[in-house]
């Protein structure tokens, strides 16, 4: 566990996907074609981040860092399946987690095979 936090998220689709229970948009496992883009905006309020600040119960850690408690994390992807197999592409977005960092972008691409 890296961090203890409360997080809020809102997804916007656009595309052909399954049914709200059985799409892979939300972690539904099929084997039925999709073919979808998304958009997504989250909150995070992190508590206690144990990478940046050391454990909750000792003050021990040689080198620990203030951390932002807000995160904001924009993302937005394609999903394209067929079969049993699954390739999403996606840009994401987050603003600093400490005081010493900056926001930071990266792609992901995923290829799934569904078994």
């Amino acid at each position: 566990m890296k961090d203890i936090f409360i997080e809020e998220e809102i997804i916007a689709s656009f595309g052909k996907r399954n049914p709200f229970n059985n799409t892979s948009l939300l972690g539904g496992i099929t084997n039925k074609k999709e073919f979808y883009g998304y958009i997504s905006l989250s909150y995070k309020y992190v508590f206690h981040n144990h990478l940046l600040e050391g454990s909750l119960f000792n003050n021990n850690a040689p080198f620990t860092i203030d951390i932002l408690h807000n995160i904001i994390s924009l993302k937005a992807g394609g999903s394209f399946q067929i079969g049993n197999y699954r390739l999403k592409l996606e840009h994401n977005f987050n603003s600093p987690e400490n005081v010493l960092s900056e926001y930071h972008t990266y792609n992901s691409i995923a290829l799934e095979r569904i078994f």
